[in-house]
């Protein structure tokens, strides 16, 4: 009877041993399939599939066993025998599990977009994003989209920027504070103001509409956005929404609003006027970029009110000085102009200076001739005066203030001696672009020995001409030798045409009516194979058509200039008229290119939905096929 129960007892076991055989089994497999979704290598699957092959045999003892002696397991010890592999696993393994070793990672490519947008790539981080990573099957990291749309904001482009913003939504990301304000900068930058109001406006009320506190970068960028597109009176409501939210208003605040005058070239200079009384009355102390912005929009505004008046300058005046100045005789009061103000020895007299902490305006009641720029640079001190309160705000003048300076004073001299006396005390040294803005101002009241003179300063200085230099001395060529000798200097200097140069030199002959000189700038520019602008073209047709009505009216017996009636002016205006047309035929004609097509590597499916660059006019056009 013993010989049953022994066999009673190894069938027992052996069911054991199968079950703790399973049971093994399944946790090996859970735990290698496991691992097949990390990156393994070709040997390891292979181990895998050979050691789940023997592990399947039933009749296989010593599994328990197995687990301790795993790693030291030969290959050769197991069936050469393979698991049937499944088509839906080897799909799913593509496209989780396994990375080609040539395959970049999120990280690399987040690296690689940084640096292109650092070399001023955009476009080649764009297409980095849009195409190489949707090829390689990697998702964009919140990194990446931080950074293109902070690249688009600067350069300007707006629907590219708003459109990554709405993408990195899709993507489930929560927006940061430096994308609102990328957001902002670009409708700042935006090449259309109106586009960039609108996009600027739909974002402040969905911010607002959620509740988002924003911090001072983000109120910076709404102040420059708005003050850019011309909605100054909107920067000026967020300014009383940083104090009213408890943020303090810096410079930098300021410089903001400053930047938003000037966007408004009929009545910025007043209202910057306005900013800077509530930058001295909250205490601020102003900049470097504060006064320069004031320079600003004394170059590039007029005075003006939205009503046009010039109110808002003589309430400063009156308000700041003498509020009960309507009492006063009439005698004692003054409307003067402001180059009045600046000989006036009357002791009741004083000029004032809008920049000051205190205004000293005495007993001027209005103030007119604000359209000329000396005249606005006479409100805020003159040269002297506005350098000494940099001085007492304690702020060094830069070659940018000088250049500035150069822009708004009186042409003449004597204001330039000044200037260059100030720019010496202050130990400013001129550079090239100060040089050549200086020759430009001479060229430009046709002072052209004195604009010659200039030249003197890039020897005293150890400065090397530009192409910018060439490019104000054409202005002084006022016959062909002298164009001739220019474009010879500037051939020994290694230096083209450009169009910017032959514009100025076609002009110069187009007014002074000398056909000969014109006709020779065509044949240079079909030799250098140089395309026509839209205004080269327009100051060629207005010659040709006027010329031509000019001789008319005098063949008619009307009275003209007695240029037209002249004999050799008739023969030269022919051969103009002979050989203009071959060689507008040889002449391309270079349109403007779209703002933001250096960005993109595919126009046919953006184009149609980006605001409108402004197009060459018909009218242009057919002229020039009308002549050719």
């Amino acid at each position: 009877m013993a010989y049953p129960r022994m066999t009673m007892r190894w069938s027992f076991l052996f069911g054991v041993s199968r079950t703790l055989t399973r049971q093994k089994n399944h946790i090996w497999l859970r735990y290698f399939s496991a691992n097949a979704i990390s990156h393994i290598s070709s040997n390891k699957k292979e181990f895998v599939r050979k050691l789940s092959s023997k592990l399947n045999d039933p009749d296989v003892f010593g599994t328990l066993s197995l687990h301790g002696s795993r790693e030291s397991q030969s290959l050769d010890s197991i069936n050469n025998q393979e698991l049937p592999v499944d088509e839906g696993d080897v799909e799913e393994e593509k496209h989780l599990s396994f990375q080609p070793a040539d395959r970049k990672s999120v990280e690399e490519f987040e690296k690689e977009i940084s640096q292109l947008i650092e070399k001023r790539k955009l476009k080649d981080a764009l297409f980095c994003l849009e195409v190489t990573m949707k090829e390689d099957r990697i998702q964009p990291s919140i990194g990446v989209f931080s950074l293109l749309i902070g690249a688009c904001g600067r350069e300007g482009y707006s629907k590219k920027a708003f459109s990554l913003f709405n993408q990195m939504k899709k993507k489930g990301f929560d927006p940061k504070d430096c994308h609102y304000t990328a957001l902002f900068n670009s409708c700042a930058n935006s090449p259309w103001k109106v586009d960039g109001l609108q996009r600027a406006k739909i974002l402040r009320q969905q911010l607002n509409d959620r509740n988002v506190l924003l911090n001072r970068a983000q109120y910076h960028a709404m102040i420059k956005a708005f003050g850019h597109c011309g909605e100054i009176n909107t920067a000026l409501q967020i300014v009383d929404e940083m104090v009213s939210n408890k943020l303090v208003v810096t410079t930098e605040s300021f410089s903001f609003l400053l930047q938003a005058c000037i966007s408004l070239p009929e009545e910025g200079f007043a209202r910057a006027v306005l900013v800077w009384r509530k930058l001295r009355n909250m205490r601020v102390t102003p900049s470097i970029f504060s006064y320069n912005l004031m320079l600003r929009t004394v170059r590039d505004c007029d005075a003006k009110d939205v009503n046009g008046q010039q109110n808002p300058i003589e309430s400063v005046l009156l308000l700041e000085e003498k509020p009960d100045l309507q009492a006063n005789s009439m005698l004692n009061q003054s409307i003067l102009s402001t180059s009045e103000l600046m000989i006036v020895t009357d002791q009741l007299t004083v000029r004032p200076n809008l920049l000051a902490e205190k205004i000293k305006s005495s007993n001027i009641m209005a103030l007119t001739g604000l359209e000329k720029t000396e005249n606005r640079l006479a409100l805020l001190g003159g040269i002297e005066g506005f350098l000494e309160e940099m001085n007492k705000d304690h702020v060094r003048p830069d070659i940018k203030t000088f250049s500035l300076l150069l822009e708004t004073i009186a042409s003449n001299p004597k204001e330039e001696k000044v200037l260059m006396e100030q720019m010496k005390a202050c130990g400013v040294i001129p550079d090239i672009s100060f040089l050549n803005m200086f020759i430009k101002k001479r060229q430009f009241r046709q002072d052209y020995s004195g604009a010659q003179e200039i030249l003197s300063y890039f020897q005293d200085y150890q400065l090397f001409p530009d192409i910018m230099t060439f490019g104000v001395l054409a202005l002084g060529c006022r016959t062909l030798p002298e164009a001739d000798s220019l474009m010879s200097d500037m051939e020994n200097a290694g230096f083209r045409v450009n169009i910017e140069i032959f514009g100025c030199l076609l002009k110069n002959a187009i007014v002074r009516r000398n056909c000969f000189y014109i006709v020779d700038l065509l044949k240079r520019a079909v030799k250098m194979n140089l395309a026509l602008d839209e205004k080269a073209v327009k100051l060629l047709d207005k010659f040709k058509r006027e010329t031509s009505e000019a001789i008319a009216k005098h063949d008619r017996g009307l009275k003209v200039q007695k240029v037209y009636g002249e004999r050799g002016f008739r023969e030269s205006f022919k051969i103009f008229c002979l050989e203009y047309k071959p060689h507008m035929q040889k002449l391309e004609l270079a349109l403007e290119p779209h703002p933001w097509q250096q960005y993109r590597y595919n126009l046919s499916k953006e184009r149609a939905s980006d605001p409108p660059c402004p197009p060459l006019s018909k009218k242009t056009v057919q002229n020039k096929k009308r002549f050719i």
